[in-house]
């Protein structure tokens, strides 16, 4: 599923950084020292991000289009026997470096609570996710998977794979 407001709200500009290693960071994404500290301060940030995207207009709009009955009818039709969707986020990066995969893992957990037909567990995916990362999604009712599935995962019953992408700015001289 791709997300891509119209407006300047949802954009993002990508620049290749090397992350310094954090204390206790034997390699980029897997720290060994549980910081209750950081975890407490993840928390938070993952708060306020769900506060924001759900007052946002975009979250409002996406809302409406997924409870519209045009939409709820495939939905239905796609979920066949099957009360839920199993859903799966790959690549949503650093929750706790950068907002942007903030606000995206907001939206997969907001749509969780508002729709029944989300599955109860959503499942999780990056290699840069760090140790405090996993524990504090884990926190908010995901399970972080340990295995880099490579997006090849047999599918077995109605799965929604979510990998929201970010329209890059495009600047334009004339």
């Amino acid at each position: 599923m791709a997300i891509v407001s119209s407006n300047s709200e949802w954009t993002e500009e990508r620049h290749e950084t090397k992350k310094p290693k954090r204390k206790g960071q034997e390699k980029e994404g897997h720290d060994l020292e549980i910081d209750h500290q950081r975890e407490e301060r993840l928390k938070q940030q993952m708060e306020i991000s769900m506060k924001k995207i759900e007052s946002s207009e975009f979250y409002k709009s996406f809302l409406k289009q997924l409870k519209s009955p045009e939409l709820s009818g495939h939905i239905h039709i796609m979920s066949g026997s099957e009360t839920q969707l199993q859903m799966v986020i790959y690549g949503i990066g650093s929750i706790e470096s950068r907002e942007k995969p903030r606000f995206q893992m907001s939206i997969a957990i907001l749509m969780k609570r508002e729709f029944d037909w989300v599955g109860n567990n959503i499942e999780v995916f990056d290699p840069l996710l760090s140790g405090t990362e996993s524990r504090v999604i884990t926190f908010l009712g995901c399970t972080v998977l340990s295995v880099n599935e490579e997006a090849r995962r047999e599918v077995l019953k109605p799965t929604l794979f979510f990998m929201p992408i970010v329209r890059p700015i495009c600047t334009t001289t004339y």
